[in-house]
């Protein structure tokens, strides 16, 4: 009756969310053995500036480690947001005369393709799902659907990770504040 593994069952467990990712990252590649790299980007509002912020990547090094850049400057995301889909490229040759520090430093770890997700909460564009793999032409149009399930299952434990850290910044703060308002005498 209970012989079912659950694979993703470290998702249940008090775990750093980048161990959570590579659980999900180990679980993915059961399957898909093509991917490389799961990694997220963050994008903050204030200062339009896209930060890594968390990856699996294997054995292989990681490319972009506290890594942030405007994302003014990275058109090629830009045209996701305004399109507000994913975008698959199959080939990331395409990209190779790339001048951004991004695109030089995934081209020069080997990736060949990828799929990137955009990800909105209340339809307001929070950051990036990044798959990469070192092969071309790995995400076929009988694949995608998968990862469109993956990504947004990534996406809901990045939501639900920064969801944590504002309530608590803003439990901290109300007690900071209260503190400020109590009668010296008390």
């Amino acid at each position: 009756m209970f012989d079912h593994v659950d694979t993703l069952e470290q998702l249940n467990k008090n775990l750093p969310l980048g161990e959570k990712l590579k659980s999900v990252h180990g679980t993915i590649q059961k399957q898909f053995h093509f991917v490389d790299r799961i990694a997220v980007a963050i994008y903050d509002h204030k200062t339009d500036m896209l930060k890594t912020y968390i990856h699996s990547s294997g054995d292989n090094e990681q490319p972009l480690t506290h890594y942030q850049a405007p994302l003014a400057k990275a058109s090629s995301l830009v045209e996701i947001i305004d399109q507000r889909k994913p975008r698959v490229v199959n080939d990331l040759a395409i990209f190779a005369e790339g001048t951004q520090v991004h695109t030089q430093k995934l081209n020069k770890q080997g990736y060949a393709s990828s799929y990137t997700m955009p990800m909105f909460v209340n339809d307001v564009f929070f950051g990036f799902v990044f798959f990469n793999s070192n092969q071309k032409d790995s995400f076929t149009d009988d694949v995608l659907h998968y990862f469109d399930l993956i990504g947004h299952l990534i996406s809901l434990l990045i939501i639900n990770e920064q969801t944590s850290v504002r309530t608590m910044l803003a439990t901290v703060k109300t007690a900071h504040n209260m503190t400020h308002q109590r009668d010296n005498e008390t």
